[in-house]
């Protein structure tokens, strides 16, 4: 019922994410308790958000707004290269996705890392129509790499901007130059800033720690709802991820690869973030939201069993106001 009425009508779609943020973040808006941030965050995360701590009802209402931002470029990237017949649904899932946890509703690294990523990959599917992509093969590749910047688990992505160079068949040196150069430049910036300061620790954020695989079982404490919403997750985003590949046989080619960097990017991401995060795994899990949003909703919206996609639905919003009010 509520896929049904909402897939085909894009105002129906608007007001249903907006009433959903609403009801998912008000309680964070009135809590008193101080979201966990990250234990670690990058030196670039540091430096534009000392202040988070200090001012944490200005960084939800700022997390809020950065929400449905993303929420509509993420609906904007999958309209404009036609991933989905229905891309508000996406955008939908990804709101109720980054607002189900009350940690993840704060300035985060990740959070603004997400701003990064799904403008690297706007840029990234443009590639596949132009004979001399040069700026846009920089643009994706720096994008990637401010992203790397605030949240280190992203670095991954950079190699799945380059396999999808090597798909579209960008044979050409100046373009491979320009990418590396693209991807380079940031990291370059910050060790020249960080050999004039005598600073260099600030690249402590990118080694992988040989400790994470022992540590990475010992999750913090979370509740019940929440131990149950992200198992939802990832069931979801596993029957997306199979529903997608089973499809792919009857889109065009551009629309299949296109479908191959999404879920690439989801799986390498993900097991990064297995690795660096350690602890604080389920903290991280907004930095797949971006590729889950995609998969859930195209499942929940393209399957041919209605009432299962549409009972899931109902139990996805359920659980994430769940974890928020119980």
């Amino acid at each position: 019922m509520l896929i049904s009425i909402t897939k085909s009508n894009y105002s129906a779609q608007l007001a249903l994410a907006i009433l959903l943020a609403l009801g998912l973040w008000i309680p964070n808006f009135f809590s008193d308790t101080p979201p966990q941030i990250a234990d670690s965050p990058t030196f670039l995360y540091s430096l534009l958000f000392d202040w988070v701590q200090n001012h944490i009802l200005l960084a939800k209402l700022i997390a809020f707004v950065c929400v449905m931002l993303q929420a509509f470029m993420l609906t904007e990237l999958v309209r404009t290269h036609s991933l989905s017949k229905n891309p508000m649904f996406v955008g939908l899932v990804y709101v109720v996705l980054m607002s189900a946890q009350s940690d993840w509703q704060i300035i985060q690294p990740f959070l603004i890392s997400n701003f990064f990523v799904i403008g690297a990959f706007l840029y990234l599917f443009k590639i596949y129509d132009r004979k001399e992509p040069y700026e846009y093969v920089f643009n994706v590749t720096f994008l990637l790499a401010l992203a790397s910047l605030l949240t280190a688990s992203l670095l991954p992505l950079g190699i799945v901007a380059f396999w999808v160079f090597v798909s579209y068949s960008i044979s050409r040196w100046r373009e491979w130059f320009i990418a590396i150069i693209g991807f380079a430049f940031p990291f370059f910036v910050l060790f020249l800033w960080a050999s004039l300061t005598e600073n260099m620790e600030v690249f402590a954020d990118f080694h992988i720690p040989l400790t994470a695989l022992d540590t990475f079982w010992r999750m913090p404490e979370i509740t019940v709802w929440m131990q149950v919403f992200i198992p939802i997750v990832f069931l979801l985003t596993l029957a997306g991820l199979g529903f997608s590949r089973f499809q792919a046989k009857y889109n065009e080619i551009s629309q299949r690869k296109k479908n191959t960097a999404m879920m690439l990017g989801l799986l390498w991401t993900f097991g990064v973030t297995m690795v660096l995060s350690q602890s604080v795994f389920p903290l991280y899990l907004a930095t797949l939201f971006v590729f889950s949003a995609f998969f859930i909703a195209e499942w929940f919206c393209q399957s041919k069993r209605k009432w299962l996609p549409e009972l899931m639905l109902y139990v996805f919003i359920l659980v994430a106001f769940g974890v928020q009010y119980l």
